[in-house]
């Protein structure tokens, strides 16, 4: 066996290879949720990353979606960002995301 098979299921399952890329909003969604996680780890230690005196959602409120592009040979999709600090200095980031339970995330 040449294990296409196993790969179709698996890209079925884990990334929804059929049908469109995240949105501007499960990008938004998605950043939220990461910039939240290096926020507890960072103001736990430095206090540094995106100002923990800084609401999350104005710096994802100015996230805009440049594009999305299939993650071959992983599964879902890269989506390039821009979104810009309260200093005023915008910034670019990428995020990985795979559709699980209908909803575009980070893997795990």
């Amino acid at each position: 066996m040449d294990g296409k098979p196993l790969a179709a299921v698996a890209c079925l399952i884990l990334s929804g290879c059929f049908g469109s890329s995240p949105s501007e909003s499960d990008v938004k969604e998605a950043a939220r949720g990461l910039m939240a996680q290096q926020a507890r780890i960072d103001c736990s230690s430095v206090g540094i990353i995106i100002g923990c005196d800084v609401p999350l959602d104005r710096a994802v409120a100015n996230l805009k979606l440049i594009g999305c592009t299939e993650a071959t040979p992983q599964v879902g999709y890269f989506c390039d960002y821009t979104w810009s600090h309260t200093t005023g200095k915008e910034r670019k980031d990428r995020i990985w995301l795979v559709k699980r339970d209908g909803r575009w995330q980070r893997p795990a």
